[in-house]
């Protein structure tokens, strides 16, 4: 049986999330791509406004965005994209 060094794990989640974090920071202009299940509202305009990690297996980052409307919603990083 293998077993996993839980301070390696711990170090690789905060690697993961340092590095997710980096692509998007608090405020950013963001668009939902086309992609996204319907309930994310797919191709409209947000700014990230909250981020956590989801202690799934594997773990996600998860955005918090706000929409125009004042509405927001949490979605998994890999369905936001920066608007430059």
């Amino acid at each position: 049986m293998l077993l996993v060094d839980p301070s390696d794990s711990a170090r690789r989640r905060v690697r993961q999330t340092n590095e997710a974090m980096s692509k998007l920071t608090w405020g950013d202009e963001v668009r939902i791509k086309p992609d996204a299940p319907p309930e994310y509202r797919p191709g409209a305009r947000a700014s990230a406004v909250g981020f956590r990690e989801d202690p799934a297996d594997p773990p996600a980052i998860l955005v918090i965005v706000e929409f125009e409307d004042g509405s927001s919603v949490e979605v998994p990083e890999d369905v936001v994209a920066r608007i430059k």
